[in-house]
């Protein structure tokens, strides 16, 4: 598996407590905000609700500057944030020459912010799946992660990594009739026109591998940060006879924008950007950008091999170590796109109590919307 090998100076002296008797947590000021009542059926829990709606965190971020200890120390650091950094979004990715990387697995969201602001997501999240969750640990290893300090790999995710190669390229055979997509309900057949113009894009951009789309789907997510946008399911061979399986997803406007610290670039310089700092210069060929049907859609593998963090199946001890190697990468990502140095004096006076009041903040604000929203109200 391979880590980015930079040599940074660690921050010591910064000790920070999960568990703090707090005083009196400043209430966050709530907003406006329209939720898609689809979405919100469809999360089982404020974890799920926190997922589903990305831009209302930002949002929250975005009305309260001067009620977030996070905002006032780290708000003026600006780098290139991943943008939804949850616990189950990062995993393993096969990259061009089949080597496995655990990084950051999805780039919707990812743009010019505070990096403070992901780590926060993080830990909100963490905080929402796993109440009683240490966040000095979480901290320290994002800190080491962003120091360039060596960590070692959780057994779960060297289970991972092994099944990841072990499945490859190719497309899920369970998920195959023939040579071509089984359906399922949340998939519907895509027109003629869509069709062609899906094909004739691929087919002309890939032609040096005689790549040949095979199939085409439509596809739904309903929860999920991505809920509702539009998916395309593309099944194709290439010039070594694999069926491989692509996505073409929806790009819209990235909820980081509430915070951006500069422009947001266009989506295919976006993407690019993101590729290259969450998995080196390694990624894979699949990744493009198409406009299709007057939509940007990002294309991206989907190998049988990439394999997502799933915490309903590592257990409690699994999914601390996960979450605690997650914080590390995440460190590892932002250490290539802002000065470490002023960075770490900013988290330095960053102390415990100060992470706990905004974590109870911002997870108070996302506990009472799910419960009224749930309850109707």
């Amino acid at each position: 598996m391979k880590l980015r090998n930079k040599t940074l100076t660690f921050l010591t002296g910064l000790s920070l407590l999960s568990n703090i008797a707090l005083g009196s947590v400043t209430p966050l000021k709530d907003i406006n905000y329209n939720f898609d009542k689809t979405k919100v059926d469809a999360s089982t829990d404020t974890f799920h609700f926190l997922r589903s709606f990305v831009d209302y965190f930002y949002d929250l971020m975005a009305q309260n500057p001067n009620s977030l200890h996070i905002i006032k120390k780290a708000g003026t650091i600006g780098g290139w944030c991943v943008g939804d950094a949850h616990a189950e979004n990062f995993g393993i990715l096969l990259e061009e020459n089949a080597q496995a990387v655990f990084t950051m697995n999805d780039m919707d969201d990812s743009g010019p912010c505070p990096v403070a602001y992901d780590l926060f997501r993080l830990l909100v999240s963490s905080r929402l799946y796993m109440p009683n969750i240490n966040t000095q640990k979480i901290i320290n290893s994002y800190l080491d992660g962003l120091n360039g300090k060596s960590a070692s790999f959780p057994d779960s995710i060297k289970s991972m990594t092994k099944d990841a190669q072990n499945s490859g390229f190719e497309i899920v055979a369970k998920d195959l009739q023939g040579r071509a997509f089984k359906r399922k309900n949340s998939m519907s057949e895509v027109d003629s026109i869509v069709k062609a113009q899906i094909s004739t894009l691929l087919e002309s951009q890939y032609k040096n591998e005689n790549l040949k789309v095979l199939d085409i789907v439509s596809k739904l997510k309903v929860g999920g940060g991505s809920g509702g946008l539009q998916r395309y399911e593309v099944l194709i061979t290439n010039t070594k006879n694999q069926l491989i399986h692509l996505e073409l997803k929806e790009l819209v406007n990235p909820s980081i924008a509430a915070v951006a610290t500069s422009a947001i670039p266009d989506q295919a310089s976006r993407m690019k950007r993101s590729l290259l700092i969450d998995q080196g210069s390694g990624f894979s060929h699949y990744y493009n950008v198409f406009s299709i049907q007057g939509k940007t859609m990002l294309l991206r593998p989907k190998f049988a091999g990439n394999i997502g963090v799933d915490l309903g199946s590592m257990g409690e001890k699994g999914n601390k170590e996960i979450i605690n190697f997650e914080a590390y990468i995440l460190g590892r990502i932002h250490a290539n796109t802002i000065n470490v140095s002023n960075y770490n004096n900013a988290l330095n006076d960053m102390s415990a109590d100060k992470w706990e009041e905004d974590i109870q903040a911002m997870t108070d604000v996302f506990n009472k919307r799910f419960s009224d929203l749930k309850q109707g109200n």
